[in-house]
């Protein structure tokens, strides 16, 4: 018999992009793989989310996905937050 499968809601995505803004916002020259992010920043009970999450702060410009050349996308602070923190 199959376990039955987490669920995971669109505010848990919410509440882990919170988690990483934060977290670039106290380490603004941190950068890491989806994975990395998942597993270091976060813990690695938030990696079935954290991909949503980045897909969701990429979009709006808070978080920018270098792509390196063997093909992973390092996540880093995006001008979005750049200009948030100027602003203040």
């Amino acid at each position: 018999m199959d376990e039955p499968r987490e669920r995971h809601t669109p505010e848990q995505a919410d509440d882990i992009a919170r988690a990483i803004v934060e977290y670039l916002r106290l380490h603004p020259q941190a950068a890491d793989t989806m994975v990395g992010i998942a597993r270091w920043w976060l813990g690695p009970s938030m990696e079935p989310m954290t991909r949503l999450a980045l897909e969701r702060l990429v979009a709006s410009g808070e978080v920018v996905c270098e792509v390196l050349g063997d093909g992973q996308c390092v996540f880093r602070r995006g001008p979005q937050l750049n200009d948030e923190t100027r602003a203040s």
